[in-house]
């Protein structure tokens, strides 16, 4: 099922919001500097969007689809 580029914006546009929570998130407990650009940092922040929205991802097979389309790109 291949995603339309619209449906892929929007899932690009939603999981940079949930990132950028995330991140805000992290920082609102303290994390600051240059531990914000950080290779580990940005992928426990991965970690914690995935954590959070994974049911929610699987639950819509075009996001999900548009998600694995996008990677494999």
């Amino acid at each position: 099922m291949a995603a339309s580029s619209a449906r892929r914006c929007k899932v690009s546009e939603q999981l940079a919001k949930w990132f950028d929570e995330e991140r805000e998130a992290f920082k609102a407990k303290g994390a600051k500097g240059e531990i914000l650009e950080e290779a580990a940092f940005l992928e426990l922040v991965l970690d914690a969007v995935m954590a959070k929205h994974l049911a929610e991802i699987r639950s819509d097979p075009e996001f999900w689809a548009a998600i694995l389309e996008e990677a494999s790109i």
